[in-house]
């Protein structure tokens, strides 16, 4: 991941990743793991 910025207030996160080195599905794998849900909002 390049970046990640947390809202706890929002309970949102945003994360830029270079997709050369990990998969969205990895991702949600390693969130899900955590304990935490997830939704995706893709950027343009």
């Amino acid at each position: 991941m390049k970046t990640v910025d947390v809202s706890f207030e929002k309970q949102s996160a945003t994360v830029t990743y270079d997709a050369d080195k990990v998969r969205v599905e990895q991702m949600i794998q390693a969130i899900n793991q955590a304990g935490f849900r997830v939704s995706l909002a893709r950027s343009g």
